[in-house]
């Protein structure tokens, strides 16, 4: 109860105190009260245009503007997005999970995870060391490659463009192990 109660006070302290937040995105609406702010009729047409750095859009009159910005519940359908979760802590439980969860989710849709080129390289430096011992990516053999590149295609869901990044194959080599992929 703890962590789930100090994520919810960090998270409303920096939505409130104005820290660094996306600050036309929609995640500080969620459980977390809405400022007021100024309808677009009530702000002067040279401040829309400033405001949107250009022309005057075509928007209704009543949309609130908040902090410079159009507020979300304007365009965004945020009561629904709150209707997905239980309360304020299953909202901030899920924003916070870790990549491992997402993982067992994938693994329990019968889907394979996306990595990033970083995480695809840790998981690659792991797999190099398991499968041939002290061996550093460098140090394999056309073979081992090209074996290595089959696992990380079938077993972690990856492009040729990241299989050639972190293994250093040429662009041929990869559309020839993988042709229905490749890019035409």
């Amino acid at each position: 109860m703890g962590i789930f109660k100090e994520r919810e006070r960090c998270c409303e302290a920096t939505f409130r105190d104005g820290g660094p937040y996306y600050p036309w995105g929609t995640g500080r609406y969620y459980f977390l009260d809405w400022p007021k702010g100024k309808t677009l009729a009530r702000i002067f047409v040279d401040d829309r245009r400033r405001m949107f750095r250009c022309r005057t859009p075509l928007l209704p009159g009543e949309w609130e503007v908040t902090n410079g910005y159009v507020a979300p519940w304007n365009y965004c359908a945020i009561k629904f997005g709150m209707s997905m979760f239980r309360d304020a802590h299953h909202y901030f439980a899920m924003v916070g999970k870790n990549v491992e969860a997402y993982v067992e989710l994938a693994v329990g849709l019968e889907d394979g995870e996306f990595l990033t080129d970083t995480e695809l390289f840790a998981r690659l430096s792991v797999l190099v060391r398991s499968d041939y011992g002290d061996a550093s990516i460098k140090d394999l053999t056309k073979p081992q490659r090209f074996d290595i590149a089959r696992k990380l295609r079938y077993d972690f869901r990856s492009s040729n463009g990241q299989i050639r990044r972190v293994l250093g194959l040429s662009q041929y080599e990869i559309d020839s192990l993988f042709p229905l992929t490749a890019e035409k």
